[in-house]
């Protein structure tokens, strides 16, 4: 690794690093952070790019995620405890371990800056930013948002991006801000599709059940057509159709009730997929949010489903404008 001051046009300096555990490399004032595997775990690794000498060496719990460092040498960590739980900590040089700061559902990526920690956290089914000090007071610095795609943070500024809009804000202290700014062109209509979602195909009462949030929406809600729909090449069939309208927090519940056809459609619908779709209804008619659907065996029986017998779909978590 080399590391060299591009304003002072000084000398280079060249840090031997270990096995290096993910491709990343994080730089602020004289220090540089990046991370190596040792021992079978994951180790952080701080060091003086004006001398090469290591000031921290930090050995994590789990796997990686992200790291930051700051421009006196404090470092942030993001590492995956289990499948579904991230922990966020921080160390100075010359301290020994990692201050626990944060901990939730995958957070991703981190940043830090100014002695206070940004990240991304889970809010229902949306995404909010929140921003934490080194004691591990931690509060959101933005809206519920359709997912962060990226951001960064300065210690004062903060900006973020969702797949079609990019944000920008002062955050003079934790504060927070419970809805977008008004009158902005980003769109406040991004309804969101909760994976995981299942629907029972009983021959009596088939019936698809599917939760949508909107977390950006004003105080007049979303409108949303829900269509669920089976493709044959780039030719779509719409299997059944609902329009609701979505209130700003609220994961309401749509029901698209099937007849024994629709289930007959999804059931031999070979070669082609079926999807959830969500369209926004507003004057903007944001891009279309997509999920495929699978059908599974009934849970006595996973062998594989049959004509005639019960079955259940499961909505997958994709997002885009294509199911293929």
């Amino acid at each position: 690794m080399v590391a060299r001051d591009l304003g002072g046009f000084g000398a280079a300096v060249e840090l031997a690093v270990g096995r290096p555990v993910v491709p990343l490399v994080r730089a602020a004032g004289d220090f540089v952070t990046w991370a190596e595997r040792a021992g079978g775990r994951d180790v952080v690794v701080v060091a003086d790019r004006r001398t090469g000498e290591e000031t921290s060496r930090l050995t994590l719990s789990g796997d990686l995620e992200a790291l930051d460092v700051q421009a006196d040498g404090k470092v942030a960590v993001a590492t995956a405890l289990t499948r579904t739980e991230t922990a966020i900590a921080w160390s100075a040089p010359r301290r020994s371990g990692l201050r626990e700061v944060a901990r939730g559902t995958r957070f991703g990526d981190v940043r830090v800056a100014g002695d206070r920690i940004a990240y991304v956290r889970q809010v229902g089914i949306a995404d909010e930013l929140a921003v934490t000090d080194l004691d591990g007071f931690s509060a959101p610095a933005s809206f519920p948002v359709a997912g962060v795609e990226a951001f960064d943070f300065d210690g004062r500024r903060l900006s973020f991006a969702t797949s079609r809009c990019l944000y920008a804000e002062r955050v003079p202290g934790l504060t927070v801000r419970a809805a977008p700014p008004a009158g902005g062109p980003c769109a406040r209509t991004e309804p969101i599709l909760r994976p995981g979602a299942q629907a029972a195909l009983s021959v009596r009462h088939p019936r698809l059940r599917v939760r949508v949030g909107c977390p950006m929406a004003t105080s007049a809600g979303c409108p949303v057509a829900v269509r669920l729909v089976v493709w044959r090449g780039a030719s779509p069939t719409v299997v059944a159709a609902r329009r609701v309208r979505v209130a700003r927090g609220a994961i309401p519940a749509i029901t698209l009730r099937l007849s024994r056809r629709d289930v007959d459609v999804l059931r031999h619908r070979d070669p082609g997929p079926a999807t959830v779709e969500l369209q926004p209804l507003d004057a903007g008619r944001g891009a279309v949010v997509q999920a495929p659907l699978t059908l599974t065996a009934p849970a006595r029986d996973r062998s594989r489903p049959r004509g005639g017998a019960d079955g259940e779909f499961v909505i997958g978590s994709v997002r885009g404008d294509s199911p293929r």
